[in-house]
C-alpha cells in the first residue's frame, strides 16, 4: 500500500488507517527515499507512528543518506536548485539511535560497499553518496 502524506504536517496514522492498514497483522514497512527530505522530528514522530502500527512480526526497512562523500555538495545543490528541502542526512550512529529510541531493534545497517561484496561486484573508485539501508524490527 502506498500512502501520501506531507509528513512535516500529516498525520501518518491518521493516513495509514484511512488506506485500510491493518494494525493486527505484521507489516513490512518500506521506507525508502524519504528521511534526507525530513527534520529530525519528522523522523521521529514518523518512525513512532509505524512502531505503533506495527504487530508483532513486523520489520522496517529505512534508506538514508549520510553527510558526507564527494557528491554530497553536488547533490545538496541539485536539490535546492529544485527547491526541495535536504535536512535529514545522517549517519551510521545516530540513524540506530533513532530507530532504537522510536521502538526499533536494528538487524542490519549497510551500504553499497557491503551490497557489492554482497553481490560479487567490483568495489568502486570514487566516493559517492553514502545511501545506507537499516532493517530493524
Amino acid at each position: 500500500m502506498y500512502v501520501e502524506l506531507d509528513f512535516e504536517r500529516g498525520d501518518l496514522d491518521g493516513a495509514l488507517e484511512k488506506a485500510g492498514h491493518d494494525n493486527g497483522e505484521p507489516t513490512f514497512w518500506l521506507w525508502e527515499g524519504v528521511t534526507p527530505y525530513l527534520t529530525a522530528a519528522a523522523q521521529r514522530a514518523a518512525l513512532q507512528a509505524i512502531a505503533a502500527r506495527s504487530a508483532q512480526g513486523s520489520q522496517l526497512t529505512m534508506e538514508y543518506v549520510e553527510p558526507t562523500g564527494s557528491k554530497a555538495h553536488g547533490i545538496r545543490w541539485v536539490v535546492r536548485a529544485l527547491q526541495e528541502p535536504y535536512v535529514g542526512l545522517i549517519n551510521r550512529t545516530t540513524a540506530v539511535e533513532r530507530l532504537n529510541e522510536e521502538g526499533w531493534r536494528v538487524i542490519e545497517d549497510t551500504g553499497p560497499a557491503d551490497w557489492r561484496r554482497r553481490y560479487g561486484l567490483p568495489a568502486l573508485t570514487a566516493e559517492g553518496l553514502r545511501e545506507r539501508i537499516a532493517l530493524a524490527d
